[in-house]
């Protein structure tokens, strides 16, 4: 994660550290492995669940891809109650929010924290191989396989142009 430098919660403050060269990560970098490894701490008290992250991302994709998503949501809330090994999720993980730090390696910028489904976290990174079922097969040495299936097809509507789906929840 990128290092909080200074703070001032009282105004809403953060002085964070600057990352050169701060471009996005490849979905090829084999770095992606560690970043993701390295988030998916023991949970701490104080985030919320994954099942209000999922609300809101659903909220989302209603508002960018209108359609019927009720299936698809109600699904997604499932697989945030599961009951699984909760870590403390990035929540928002993508190529965008992953960024080349140089010498100190990949560094995720951005989090929406929030405790749950380590798999959940990889569905952008699954999503950016052009098989999907590679994909899945890749990250599936770092998250649950099956979990990380799951979260890709009930997500699959943030997804509308890729040319591999595995379906729809």
């Amino acid at each position: 994660m990128v290092r909080v430098l200074a703070a001032d919660p009282a105004r809403g403050a953060l002085l964070l550290e600057g990352l050169t060269p701060g471009t996005p990560a490849a979905s090829d970098d084999p770095g992606l492995a560690e970043v993701l490894n390295a988030l998916h701490i023991p949970p701490r008290d104080g985030f919320p669940p994954l099942s209000e992250r999922v609300d809101f991302v659903f909220g989302v994709l209603r508002r960018r891809h209108p359609g019927d998503h009720d299936r698809a949501h109600a699904r997604a809330a499932e697989l945030a109650r599961d009951r699984v090994a909760a870590t403390l999720l990035h929540g928002d993980l993508h190529f965008g929010n992953v960024l080349d730090a140089g010498g100190r390696g990949l560094v995720a910028i951005d989090p929406r924290p929030c405790v749950g489904d380590p798999a959940s976290d990889a569905v952008d990174f699954a999503y950016a191989s052009p098989d999907l079922r590679d994909g899945i097969e890749r990250w599936s040495a770092v998250v649950d396989g099956d979990r990380l299936a799951a979260w890709c097809e009930v997500f699959a509507g943030f997804f509308p142009d890729h040319p591999s789906v595995v379906g729809t929840a």
